[in-house]
């Protein structure tokens, strides 16, 4: 039989249960003392400490230092490069007299070169009305990296193979640095087509290579071969270069920023060496180049200076024979640059008048 649960009896129940939590609450005691605090951590080891960096301004200051500016510009200031060489006492300067022009900028002034290097031409887009001689801003550039480990730190402004302006030929050496020089040192015109050696050519004014044809000779190019493949790249072509031959080091006054060849520079490889006539080389080709001299001097080609006499016609075979003499005594190696070149066009040369 169920029961009915009234709530008298639920109220009843909750008056009981908050009875007892009163009554429990007032038998708690007092708060005891608070306990000791709790022991530190030890701390942690500390880690090591990473390696040092390299100071900027240490990797900068193995080359920007007065020293090292000091040294560099002693030796710069002796060269034709900072003098800008005279052609006769009183003349203008050769800055002066080509720096500006639009054919001759490229080379003979710093805002030629840079301007050419930039656009890859031969000729400035108009006449530069102050030039400047070159400087240390003519052949170097802002760095394109610091990482030195991987790149020259010389900053060189350009490094690129060179297309030679006579003849057309892509030359480069395996030291990239040394294509630099090629820009400049190079002819600027072909010699007569050896292909009749019996037509009349005609001996203009300022005939020859130009001055300072080295890129092409030392790649066996640029002379009058006379119907023969004489072209043959130089040892010193593969085996050398610009830089290591004209910028070595070791020497008192000669070599870095010099550009003067001492013979510190040829010893690593002739080395007996004690001048520059190695085995004799140098004099042979003093002596061919003296004979050439005197068949042209007897055929009235060369005046007693040497110099070509100029308004005149030969046959192409003769003109040859003065365009080789001029290009040798351009180059200004006697020979060193390409021997075997070398002695081939005198031999020829020389045959002419035989």
């Amino acid at each position: 039989m169920k029961k009915n649960i009234s709530i008298v009896t639920v109220l009843g129940g909750f008056a009981l249960l908050i009875a007892g939590a009163v009554f429990l609450s007032s038998c708690e005691g007092p708060v005891g003392p608070p306990g000791l605090d709790g022991q530190d951590g030890q701390d942690g080891i500390d880690g090591t400490d990473g390696t040092d960096g390299v100071a900027g301004n240490a990797v900068c200051l193995t080359c920007h230092n007065t020293a090292v500016k000091g040294a560099v510009t002693a030796q710069y200031e002796k060269t034709l490069h900072a003098t800008s060489q005279t052609f006769y006492p009183g003349s203008p300067t050769t800055v002066e007299y080509a720096g500006g022009r639009i054919d001759c900028a490229k080379c003979h002034s710093h805002e030629g070169f840079v301007q050419t290097v930039w656009t890859g031409l031969d000729t400035i887009a108009a006449a530069i009305p102050l030039p400047q001689p070159v400087a240390c801003k003519t052949c170097h550039d802002f760095h394109s990296s610091l990482d030195f480990e991987n790149e020259s730190n010389a900053a060189i402004r350009t490094t690129a193979p060179v297309v030679l302006i006579a003849g057309g030929a892509k030359v480069e050496f395996s030291n990239s640095e040394s294509n630099l020089c090629m820009n400049c040192h190079q002819a600027r015109t072909n010699p007569a087509d050896d292909t009749d050696g019996t037509a009349i050519v005609y001996v203009h004014s300022h005939y020859g290579p130009h001055h300072g044809p080295q890129a092409n000779f030392i790649n066996g190019l640029g002379g009058y071969e006379f119907r023969s493949d004489l072209s043959v790249k130089g040892a010193h072509q593969s085996g050398a270069d610009c830089v290591s031959c004209h910028m070595h080091a070791g020497g008192t006054d000669t070599g870095g920023h010099s550009w003067t060849v001492g013979i510190e520079a040829c010893t690593s490889c002739h080395s007996d060496a004690t001048d520059f006539d190695v085995h004799g080389g140098v004099t042979e080709i003093e002596g061919l180049l003296a004979d050439l001299e005197a068949a042209l001097k007897a055929a009235n080609m060369l005046d007693e200076d040497g110099h070509a006499i100029e308004d005149v016609s030969y046959q192409a075979d003769s003109v040859g024979a003065l365009w080789n003499f001029l290009l040798v005594e351009e180059d200004a190696s006697t020979g060193i640059h390409n021997p075997a070149y070398t002695k081939a066009l005198l031999n020829n040369s020389i045959s002419v008048f035989n």
